[in-house]
């Protein structure tokens, strides 16, 4: 595994470590850019999906703060694996963040704030106008609401409501299923106060498995392992939510294993 994103250690790999900010990304380096800013997507993927099986295992036992910050990180996590299929990614001198499109010619752009900011702020840039990707919750893109929320559950409450729900859809443990199913027929729930934070990221979870369909692409970090332990997670009494873990499957690295 990387201790740094797969496109960052590429580009140092090639000299970029001393950008000073005019430096562009030299046509001979574009296909190796892009494989690894794939390999870097396929690792957001996985931690998105592993984040959001967290999530579904935390409402059964009750744990409701922590689940809604498992499905912010995964929001996050899906965020960068978006970015990565326009192929945008982040390229880290140090702590220092530039962005970067892998075409040819194309200038890095100094960023400012921590990972999570620089992420929510390019996603938010790109993708403006999509009524989905950055919809709105209560007057707020869905983005900023998510890292409201986190903030509030994180730094303002005092003690945390768990194990009593604050809000009435943490109730919902025992129709589970029920409601992810409505979840995945339905995407306007991504946008109710009341249901985004499991819905919007499952949303996004069937966003990308598209791209990985339309590309006729497998995520190489998904394995038979991996894809084992989030079916224990994604699961309620009676077992794994099979829909949701027959789509991770058709993108997973070893579907014929299955």
């Amino acid at each position: 595994m990387a201790e740094r994103h797969f496109l960052t250690n590429f580009l140092d790999k090639n000299g970029y470590e001393a950008i000073t900010g005019k430096e562009i990304l030299r046509s001979i380096h574009v296909s190796g850019a892009r494989h690894c800013l794939k390999q870097d997507r396929d690792a957001f993927v996985m931690n998105g999906l592993i984040t959001f099986a967290g999530a579904i295992h935390a409402i059964h036992t009750c744990n409701y703060s922590w689940a809604f910050i498992q499905c912010y990180y995964a929001v996050f996590y899906l965020a960068e694996a978006l970015l990565a299929t326009q192929d945008v990614g982040i390229y880290y001198i140090g702590k220092k963040p530039y962005s970067i499109k892998t075409s040819a010619g194309e200038h890095f752009t100094k960023k400012s704030g921590n990972s999570h900011q620089v992420i929510f702020a390019l996603y938010k840039d790109r993708f403006d106008g999509d009524d989905f990707l950055c919809g709105e919750i209560d007057g707020k893109n869905v983005i900023d609401w998510f890292n409201n929320k986190r903030e509030e559950i994180n730094y303002r409450k005092n003690p945390m409501d768990d194990p009593f729900p604050s809000h009435p859809i943490y109730k919902y443990s025992d129709n589970l299923r029920t409601w992810l199913s409505a979840y995945r027929d339905e995407y306007l729930y991504s946008f109710d106060p009341a249901h985004a934070y499991v819905a919007f990221p499952l949303q996004l979870i069937g966003r990308i498995e598209l791209v990985y369909e339309r590309e006729h692409s497998k995520n190489l970090f998904i394995t038979k392992e991996r894809v084992e332990h989030l079916a224990m997670n994604i699961s309620d009494k009676r077992g794994p939510i099979h829909w949701i873990i027959e789509g991770i499957k058709g993108i997973s690295n070893t579907e014929k294993l299955f």
